[in-house]
């Protein structure tokens, strides 16, 4: 696993956290404390999921220069199912 992919998955679990950590203290929106730890769930999870992008796109590039078909295409077929999930 790659440094990129690591930070993206750590950054996107943290951003998690903060969300149980609200459930968890029952902290609900008129309270001050609800919109600053909602907002830093927020920043951290869309950090995660772009340093994630970014890995993946780091890890297809280099599959592509190095000719390895078969890395290639489960890549491919990973990306093209969290797009179909996703959409």
């Amino acid at each position: 696993m790659n440094r990129i992919l690591k930070y993206g998955i750590i950054s996107a679990i943290s951003g998690i956290v903060c969300f149980l950590f609200l459930i968890a203290m029952g902290i609900s929106a008129p309270n001050p404390s609800f919109s600053m730890i909602v907002i830093a769930g927020l920043f951290l999870v869309l950090i995660g999921a772009i340093t994630i992008i970014v890995a993946y796109i780091k890890m297809l590039k280099q599959s592509i220069s190095m000719r390895d078909y078969t890395v290639i295409a489960l890549l491919l077929i990973a990306g093209i199912i969290v797009l179909t999930k996703v959409f």
